[in-house]
């Protein structure tokens, strides 16, 4: 689950102090969507029609080098096959910077009758 650029672009900010928006409890975002398209890193969206679950209380989590993030989707949100996952740091697309993109997931299909929870899981390696 590789970063998009403007992820890199965003961490080399707050690293430098010129942004000051974290994707921490109140300001990180997991979206969804059904697009099976391939990764690419200049990517600044999901595919098809992505929906937002903003973070689970006590989400975003660290630990040592691994990121941890946690949505739930209820009864009402995205009934799709979930395909892809990103997380930005707003909950509309129009302003929102996606940190990283994973594609081609193929995590299920998602009715109306149920309410999922998604944790997803980011290592920052070198």
């Amino acid at each position: 689950m590789p970063i998009v650029r403007q992820g890199r672009d965003k961490i080399a900010g707050l690293i430098t102090g010129s942004d000051a928006k974290v994707y921490g409890s109140t300001g990180a975002v997991l979206w969804l969507a059904s697009s099976t398209e391939a990764h690419d890193p200049a990517s600044s969206w999901l595919g098809s029609t992505p929906v937002a679950s903003t973070m689970e209380a006590t989400y975003a989590l660290r630990a040592a080098n691994v990121l941890q993030f946690r949505g739930i989707y209820s009864t009402a949100m995205a009934n799709f096959q979930w395909e892809q996952w990103g997380i930005a740091d707003a909950t509309a697309s129009g302003g929102a910077i996606l940190l990283n993109k994973a594609v081609q997931q193929a995590l299920g299909t998602k009715t109306c009758a149920a309410i999922w929870t998604i944790t997803t899981c980011m290592t920052i390696t070198t």
